[in-house]
This record gives structure tokens, sequence and C-alpha cells, in this order.
């Protein structure tokens, strides 16, 4: 009997991107000349198939990373079977009115590779759906659970879900279901 955990609501899912300058003056014309927002053209399969890439990932100098969003609409999901062990809302995983902790959390920061000497910039989008899911071993104590928060970039109004640790180990989510709400750039 494998217990499950899945997070049900909106989550960004991140990349840190650089293009060299001579590309960037490119676009940079022909976003101005086509009167055309950056989200037309860095999420345009298109056109980044004829500049040689074949998704908006292939311009990332790291893995996309993936952060569910501590809202009150956002919940977590404990199953073992059929039956729920527990109901969390994501966002009482940074509450600070309380005397203790309901969850164990811990602070960390997004690593992404140094770039070298080109633009900078994050492509991000908003899903919504069930974002994640894991699975645990059938001896499953809630206290080993740890998430790791993050704000990555300043890009949110409060810290997000970046990681979920069980018995000191990163888990790795097993699927997800969602759709794209919105798409948007960030230069740096």
């Amino acid at each position: 009997m494998a217990v499950t955990i899945k997070f049900f609501g909106e989550g960004l899912r991140i990349w840190m991107c650089e293009i060299s300058n001579e590309l960037m003056d490119e676009m940079r014309y022909i976003k101005e000349a086509n009167k055309l927002d950056w989200e037309e053209l860095f999420f345009n399969l298109s056109y980044l198939h004829k500049k040689g890439f074949n998704h908006w990932s292939d311009l990332a100098i790291g893995k996309e990373k993936k952060i569910f969003l501590c809202n009150d609409l956002n919940k977590i999901e404990i199953k073992q079977n059929r039956k729920i062990l527990e109901r969390i809302r994501s966002r009482d995983l940074h509450l600070t009115e309380t005397l203790f902790p309901l969850h164990q959390t811990e602070d960390v920061q997004i690593e992404f590779t140094k770039p070298s000497n080109g633009v900078l910039f994050i492509l991000y989008q908003l899903e919504i759906g069930t974002f994640a899911k894991f699975e645990l071993p059938d001896q499953f104590d809630i206290n080993q659970l740890n998430f790791q928060m993050t704000n990555p970039f300043g890009l949110l109004d409060q810290k997000g879900l970046l990681q979920l640790q069980y018995n000191s180990k990163i888990l790795k989510s097993t699927g997800d279901d969602t759709l794209v709400r919105s798409s948007r750039v960030l230069f740096m």
C-alpha cells in the first residue's frame, strides 16, 4: 500500500535562459517591426525552429524549475490507496501566526548556471492542474516530510514550494497533468 502525495492547483514552470547579443538584437528588431510582445517571440515554436531551437527550453542554461504556489486555493493531498491521510492547504506551509509550525519547512535558493556574456532572461509559465505527484514507501511518517520553500527572483508575493524531501532525500515527481494559463518573459 504505497503512499501518494499530489499537489493540486497553480504553479510556475521556470527556465533561466541566455541568448547571444546578436540574436537579441534581431529579435528586438522583429518585435518592434511587427508590434509583438516578447512572449509572442520566445514562445513561438515556428520562429524558434527557424533559429535552430526545437523548444524554448533549448534556450535554458539549466534544468527547468517548478514552483507550487502557496495560496488559498492550492491543496496538497496525501493518500494511502483510497484513504486520505492528510489534506494541507498550501498557504499553511508558511503561516507565521501559529505558536509552532504546522509543517516542517526550509527556505532554499534556486541555483542556476552562471551565464557567459549574452542576454539573461527568465521564461515562465503559469500552469494549473495536478502540478506534481510523488510515490512513497508504505511506512509513511508525515514528520519526515520537509517542504522546501523559495521565492524565485522575487517573482512571487510570497514563497512557493520548490521541492519536497522525505527522510532527507529530495523526492522526484512521477508526473503532472497541467494546462498552461499564461506565459511570460522577464529580463534580468
